[in-house]
């Protein structure tokens, strides 16, 4: 909350206001399960890959709001799996860094694995997916 004073003169005056929309950053974000199976040759799967189910990796961030702000979305293994790594492509397999979201627009994107498990991963927790949403959107795109 803005406040602005004056000091009311000894004569009339007229006071007008002007006000500037402001616009709101707001986001939708779905994704499938991010259930992964590493495989080890087995199922017709290539020996040391991750499969899931079809789309299943996928995430959507959807721009609700009347900004454009940039998305960064991140992989943390945890402790025990330090060397499972992720990576987020779009449609085409690109990499993705920051990406620019314009108003009204989905962004979708996949995690995709990498890395080979030491050890058991039955019912484990491997990772931890964030979105970083920045709505100070300047033009600047970090790389």
């Amino acid at each position: 909350l803005t406040v602005y004073k004056f000091v009311m003169p000894a004569s009339e005056v007229t006071v007008e206001a002007v006000f500037e929309e402001v616009l709101t950053t707001s986001a939708d974000i779905s994704w499938g399960s991010l259930s992964f199976v590493y495989t080890d040759g087995e199922n017709g799967v290539e020996d040391g890959e991750w499969s899931c189910e079809e789309g299943a990796n996928e995430i959507i961030v959807e721009n609700t709001g009347d900004k454009k702000f940039t998305v960064l979305p991140e992989y943390k293994a945890e402790e025990d799996y330090s060397e499972i790594y992720g990576m987020f492509c779009n449609r085409n397999g690109d990499l993705l860094g920051y990406e620019q979201v314009e108003a009204g627009d989905p962004l979708s994107f996949y995690l995709e694995l990498g890395g080979q498990p030491d050890g058991a991963l039955d019912n484990v927790k491997i990772g931890t997916v964030t979105i970083v949403i920045d709505d100070d959107y300047s033009g600047f795109i970090p790389v």
